[in-house]
C-alpha cells in the first residue's frame, strides 16, 4: 500500500514541478508542492471592519432613538375626508362632562389606606444561589425564611437577591438592601 501512495505522491509532485510559479520552486530541494501559498486577507479585513462599523454605529442610532424627520419646509399632505365619514361626525355628539358641583362630594372624601410600617428586620445572613431558586434563603434572626414565606403578620417577603430583597405587604413594596 505505501509503494502505491509513494508512487502517487511522486506523481503529483512531477506534475506540480512542470507549472512552477518561480525559479526556486523548481530548483529548491526543500519544496514541497503541498505547501499552500499564504494569501492576503487585507481585503477581507477592509471589509469586515467597514460591516463592524456600520453595524456599530446602526445600533447607536437604534440605541439613541434618533428619528428621521422631514425637512421644516416640507408641503403636508391634507386630510382626505370621506362623505360616510362627514355624515358619521355630524351624527356624533361631542362628550360634555357633568358640573363640577355633582363630583365635589366624591373629592372631599380622601382615601385612607393604612400602610403597614416596614418592620425592623435584624439579618442574619442570606443565601442567593441562582435566580428563582427554591434554594435561596434569608436569614432573620433565628429564623430562615424564603421566597413566598410571611415575615410576620402583614409582610411577605417577595424576592431575594444578591444585595437586597423585596417585602410586601398589601400594594405597598419595600425594596431593603442587606446590612
Amino acid at each position: 500500500m505505501s509503494f502505491i501512495l509513494d508512487a502517487l505522491k511522486k506523481a503529483e509532485r512531477d506534475r506540480l514541478r512542470e507549472d512552477p510559479k518561480n525559479l526556486d520552486d523548481f530548483a529548491s530541494a526543500h519544496w514541497d508542492p503541498y505547501q499552500e501559498t499564504p494569501s492576503s486577507l487585507a481585503p477581507r479585513n477592509w471589509m469586515l471592519a467597514c460591516l463592524v462599523i456600520i453595524i456599530a454605529f446602526g445600533v447607536g442610532i437604534y440605541i439613541q432613538g434618533w428619528e428621521i424627520t422631514p425637512p421644516t419646509g416640507a408641503a403636508s399632505v391634507p386630510a382626505i375626508q370621506s362623505p360616510q365619514a362627514a355624515a358619521l361626525t355630524d351624527r356624533v355628539k361631542p362628550f360634555q362632562p357633568e358640573p363640577a358641583a355633582t363630583m365635589a362630594p366624591l373629592m372631599e372624601q380622601p382615601i385612607i389606606t393604612a400602610v403597614p410600617s416596614v418592620p425592623e428586620l435584624v439579618i442574619a445572613g442570606h443565601m442567593f444561589i441562582a435566580e428563582g431558586s427554591t434554594s435561596n434563603r434569608l436569614f432573620i434572626g433565628q429564623g430562615s425564611y424564603r421566597e413566598g414565606d410571611k415575615i410576620n403578620s402583614d409582610w411577605t417577603l417577595v424576592s431575594i437577591k444578591p444585595d437586597h430583597f423585596i417585602i410586601s405587604a398589601g400594594d405597598s413594596i419595600e425594596i431593603l438592601a442587606y446590612r
